[in-house]
């Protein structure tokens, strides 16, 4: 249904301006329905949007007629849609890297010993030249659908590519790390892998969003068939992060999920996440989700 990529009017390095592919009904802040068209395109950082005629210039791409209906075979990304289409419906290929590598140093200060407690492995990645701590994603029943090719300490692999899906990862509609919670009826949200495993090593039931591009339903679904109905948000301290919690917030309220939210920003600077943030905000977490 749509695209997440860099965006063109700032500084950015993480895809953070989502295209739509498609014509299809959301909900906008104030929880109003409105029709977005193929082609539209908001960033959560700095607020660009527009439609694809603004798009393709900055990206120097063909425009298209507005005049012509959409979704039709004269609508460029008909036939996008189309392709996407026929991949999702073929039988899923889960592909990595064969060669094991040597992993002897903490990734990010988390231990070897719970790294692979996880399934993490260290692969050769042949297109950056050297290795990656590749982590396995499952559903909630267990089947693997992917990974998360993360970047390990002291790597010349370029910012940009700091974190690699497998082809067609479906992370619209799963959570990092949601099969293997405990049983319990909360849980604590925060936005990518590392961000969970930090949180998971510090006893905390943390699960991953994949970014904050949108909260669909089918993710939503999942929590409530795993029992949970109780969620802190703990996302980014950045514009991005911010922007994202009154849509997460009203997506999971919306279905009776019962929502507060921790705003890292009291910790630090916007520049804080889970990921980096101190020791406190575990103690606080902790604190809270026990009388939450």
């Amino acid at each position: 249904e749509e695209a997440i990529i860099l965006c063109p009017w700032h500084d950015d390095h993480h895809p953070s301006l989502r295209v739509s592919l498609i014509e299809r009904v959301r909900k906008n802040q104030a929880g109003k329905l409105k029709t977005v068209t193929p082609g539209n395109f908001y960033c959560f950082a700095c607020k660009a949007g527009g439609g694809w005629n603004n798009l393709a210039v900055k990206l120097n791409l063909q425009g298209w007629d507005t005049k012509e209906a959409a979704n039709t075979p004269s609508d460029p990304f008909w036939s996008l849609a189309k392709q996407i289409d026929a991949l999702q419906e073929a039988p899923f290929i889960y592909r990595k890297p064969a060669t094991d590598g040597p992993w002897e140093d903490p990734w990010r200060g988390l231990p070897v010993s719970f790294m692979r407690s996880v399934g993490a492995e260290s692969l050769w990645d042949s297109k950056d030249e050297d290795y990656r701590i590749y982590l396995p994603v499952h559903d909630i029943n267990q089947k693997l659908i992917g990974h998360v090719g993360a970047r390990p300490e002291n790597s010349t692999i370029p910012d940009k590519r700091k974190y690699i899906n497998s082809y067609l990862f479906p992370k619209e509609s799963n959570w990092y790390l949601l099969n293997t919670i405990v049983p319990t009826d909360r849980a604590v949200i925060v936005e990518g892998p590392f961000d969970t495993l930090r949180f998971r090593h510090q006893g905390i039931p943390a699960i991953g969003a994949y970014g904050v591009s949108d909260c669909y339903p089918e993710k939503v679904m999942q929590l409530l068939a795993s029992g949970i109905n109780r969620v802190v948000l703990c996302l980014d301290g950045d514009e991005a992060g911010r922007v994202a919690v009154p849509f997460f917030t009203q997506a999971l309220q919306s279905q009776g999920i019962k929502v507060a939210d921790m705003d890292l920003r009291a910790y630090g600077t916007s520049k804080i996440d889970p990921g980096n943030a101190p020791d406190d905000v575990a103690r606080d977490l902790k604190h809270f989700l026990e009388t939450f």
